[in-house]
């Protein structure tokens, strides 16, 4: 991974939200990844038709390949520009392509129907493939050595209670977010939880002392620095966290800050280099439910509102752009 050293331009560049050619969703688009710097799919999830779209042109244009009333789809991860796999969190888990999304098949039945939901899908190159879910629990890992061919499921519960985001830097050394709790899913501590061995054997190296927050989303800057977001689950206050690691995820330092957002739930994070950031995600106690984008330019330090991004779930780099899903596909501009 190429670390950025973009310097964000607060009264230029980033003045406006730049909408790419897509509808924007009710809630949400979930998730998107690229081949490369023209192929990409996002994912609009949870409406009451879910869709799959596809550019083929670097985000000038976007046109629907899956279309159901019936799958949700929570997640998506290209080894390549043709083979594809989408997570959902039903009963089907896991539908898969092979000719960029043209068609789609349900490869559930690879994983046993053991996982309930796929919240996370992820490879480091065009063979391993991994995967974690679900965000509300049971917690479970899946991954593949053979580009999807076939499939291991091994049960996370005696490290996490849920698991909502993973990140490999290669077939061995990874991390899963999520939470751990004694009753429900509003009691969670935020935890993370480390692999050397490709998920033989796995370690806890952070859980948090509050109750009603879980670890959402991560984001590494290169091969040592990264970021865990921390959501609030109906935060009451006008603060959020976030963890930083600088030893490629082997412990987390954990972050608090101030913002001008009461009710901010922090989901999808990016930094793109130690000074320059972004926080996107829920806000549950506005009266539409819209959580606004945050970003920083002094390494977390204090943070700046954008109203024009809203309910953010994932926040990428792609080659020199960051793209964001939310109410819609967000370009967000620096330089």
């Amino acid at each position: 991974m190429v670390l950025l050293t973009l310097a964000l331009s607060v009264s230029g560049c980033y003045r406006t939200a730049t909408d790419v050619e897509v509808p924007e969703s009710v809630f949400r688009l979930e998730d998107f990844c690229f081949a490369d710097s023209l192929i990409g799919w996002t994912l609009r999830g949870v409406d009451p038709v879910k869709k799959i779209y596809k550019t083929t042109d670097g985000c000038s244009t976007w046109f629907v390949v899956y279309k159901s009333e019936r799958f949700i789809l929570r997640s998506i991860c290209f080894l390549s520009n043709l083979h594809g796999f989408v997570g959902t969190l039903d009963s089907s888990l896991l539908l898969e392509t092979e000719d960029g999304g043209q068609t789609w098949i349900s490869s559930g039945y690879k994983l046993a129907g053991v996982p309930k939901g796929i919240c996370s899908i992820q490879s480091p190159d065009s063979k391993n493939v991994f995967a974690c879910g679900r965000y509300s629990g049971p917690a479970h890992f899946l991954n593949s050595y053979d580009s999807g061919l076939t499939w291991k499921v091994s049960d996370l519960r005696l490290h996490l209670s849920s698991a909502v985001d993973c990140y490999f830097f290669d077939k061995k050394n990874g991390v899963i977010t999520g939470g751990v709790w004694d009753s429900n899913y509003f009691s969670s501590r935020p935890a993370v939880i480390l692999t050397t061995d490709g998920g033989v054997n796995w370690k806890r190296v952070y859980e948090g002392v509050a109750g009603s927050e879980i670890a959402w989303k991560i984001s590494f800057t290169d091969s040592k620095t990264g970021y865990v977001s921390i959501q609030a689950l109906n935060n009451p206050t006008d603060t959020f966290s976030f963890l930083k690691t600088t030893d490629s995820g082997r412990t987390w330092l954990l972050r608090k800050s101030q913002i001008n957002e009461r009710g901010f739930e922090a989901q999808g994070i990016c930094f793109i280099s130690e000074m320059t950031g972004f926080v996107g995600g829920l806000n549950r106690n506005s009266n539409t439910s819209e959580g606004h984008l945050q970003f920083t330019t002094n390494g977390g330090s204090t943070w700046t509102k954008d109203t024009s991004y809203k309910n953010i779930n994932r926040i990428r780099m792609i080659g020199n752009r960051v793209i964001a899903s939310g109410k819609g596909l967000y370009k967000i501009p620096v330089k």
